[in-house]
């Protein structure tokens, strides 16, 4: 042999190192292609929970109007003060929930906002004007500040 040739044994050395790497590149992709079929499965599972909220968003704001149009018609003079009180509890807490739905909401992800936009903006303005709401009872209760506001306006009737 010359010392440019190359040995049988050298040859099928390189054949089996030919073989491995061509084996573990095949088990490489294998898992590539595995990881994106799981990242594919959560990207579709991420985007059909994404429009599942959207729906329920949607949902509940059209819910919340329909309680805050009974709220708008409801005569809380004719109701004893304690369910007035209870009332007014009940919404602070439902705002609060609120709150913290729109809160959460600007921590997701662009994309996700975006869809959700008229959703969140809707909600967020619901959950002020049932804030309104609350404060409104709650302003009603307390005697003192009901003195107050009803002096307030007879000077500005003056």
């Amino acid at each position: 042999m010359t010392a440019g040739c190359i040995t049988f044994d050298e040859l099928e050395s390189r054949a089996n190192e030919a073989r491995v790497a061509r084996w573990e590149t095949e088990c490489v992709v294998a898992r590539a292609a595995a990881y994106q079929r799981v990242d594919f499965f959560l990207l579709v599972q991420a985007a059909y929970e994404t429009f599942a909220l959207k729906v329920k968003l949607q949902i509940l704001a059209f819910r919340q109007q329909q309680v805050i149009n009974k709220l708008v018609v409801t005569d809380f003079v004719a109701l004893p003060k304690k369910q007035v009180k209870e009332i007014a509890g009940v919404i602070d807490e439902l705002v609060r929930y609120e709150r913290e739905v729109l809160d959460n909401s600007q921590k997701l992800g662009m994309v996700t906002r975006y869809l959700w936009k008229k959703q969140l903006m809707r909600l967020r303005d619901q959950t002020e004007h049932l804030d309104s709401i609350s404060e409104s009872l709650s302003i009603s209760l307390d005697i003192e500040t009901t003195t107050l506001m009803a002096m307030a306006l007879e000077e500005v009737r003056k």
